[in-house]
């Protein structure tokens, strides 16, 4: 099987080098990896061109085995592009492609950039969204293609178990459960030992957007990812989008990666459970934005409602920016969060 990975950087660049260092160790190299770069600088970019050129860096990891050695480039492997300058290639040939973004549109136009490329092409078999801010076991991939083999062909979302970067036997959670009447998702073994959880295909929740695979046709009939959310909401779009065209999902507790969770948004910050103002503003306003969209006319109440205990736990924490921010969000009031 053949695989288009899509990672976005945003000013991550030492993160994403260790992501890469560990697919390029995977046993199953049947891939081609596109890295969009969304920095707020062009110092990532440059950082990248060093890589490529085998010049030294120190990389920090918790998992030197599924890091190191450091791999070898040749220039023949890598190219490094602007968005336009991607835009005019038909067919691109290398193994690892970088891509400068214009500007910082969020993270579904980001992916974007490159879906829209391979919205022509056909010589893959499924894409794999994948966060910058992780790390993969070196035999993760040729494990979920031997899945892949068995499945049903309606199935055209897949996620997997991610575990905690820093505590290793901690799952972040292996998917979610999602309310309508709430417009929220639940995660299923949030926090639990990965050792404690069932091994068992589950079928029909929504993976979690760290890793995510989308299979070929799946995506040609179901298109790009919405760009208004700009950043969180993406996969719970895109998954419900697939539902509504009879396209099922199902998540491998029994396959794991590594997520640092938060690093890039909520500043590494307690495994991302420390939100900051910018996450909080997006996952509030994201809530309604799928609502609206996807949702029924006799799901909002209730929606709108949600936000009622939101609002107290932010005034229990003295936060009065963000009590006024969710107020503005609700009367749809414009709120500069940047």
């Amino acid at each position: 099987m053949e695989y288009k990975i899509i990672i976005v950087n945003y000013n991550g660049c030492s993160d994403t080098i260790e992501c890469l260092e560990s697919l390029l160790k995977s046993t199953n190299q049947n891939f081609q990896l596109f890295i969009v770069d969304n920095s707020s600088k062009n110092d990532d970019y440059e950082i990248f061109k060093k890589w490529g050129q085998n010049i030294f860096m120190d990389i920090e990891t918790k998992f030197p085995e599924l890091v190191f050695p450091i791999s070898e480039k040749s220039s023949q492997d890598l190219l490094y592009l602007n968005e336009e300058e991607f835009y005019e290639l038909k067919d691109i040939e290398q193994k690892i492609v970088f891509i400068r973004a214009n500007e910082n549109k969020g993270f579904s136009a980001a992916n974007n950039i490159v879906l829209k490329y391979l919205k022509k092409q056909d010589k893959y078999d499924y894409i794999w969204l994948l966060n910058n801010d992780t790390v993969v076991p070196v035999d993760f991939l040729n494990n979920i293609s031997k899945k892949f083999e068995k499945i049903s062909k309606y199935i055209g979302i897949i996620g997997n178990s991610l575990c905690y970067y820093n505590q290793p036997e901690i799952l972040q959670c292996v998917a979610n459960k999602y309310s309508d009447w709430l417009a929220h998702t639940f995660p299923l073994y949030e926090c639990m030992n990965y050792s404690d959880i069932p091994k068992k295909a589950i079928y029909n929740l929504i993976p979690i957007g760290a890793s995510m695979f989308i299979k070929k046709e799946c995506f040609m009939e179901i298109g790009f990812l919405e760009e208004d959310y700009f950043l969180y909401f993406e996969e719970w779009d895109y998954t419900s989008r697939a539902k509504k065209k009879d396209w099922k999902s199902i998540i491998f507790t029994d396959l794991y990666i590594y997520h640092k969770h938060g690093t890039t948004i909520d500043n590494g910050n307690n495994e991302g459970k420390s939100k900051t103002l910018f996450s909080d503003y997006y996952l509030l306003i994201n809530k309604l934005v799928f609502a609206k969209k996807n949702l029924k006319w006799y799901h909002l109440p209730s929606v709108y409602l949600s936000y009622a205990p939101v609002i107290i736990n932010r005034i229990r924490r003295g936060q009065w920016d963000r009590v006024k921010m969710i107020f503005k969000i609700i009367l749809g009031i414009k709120y500069d969060v940047k």
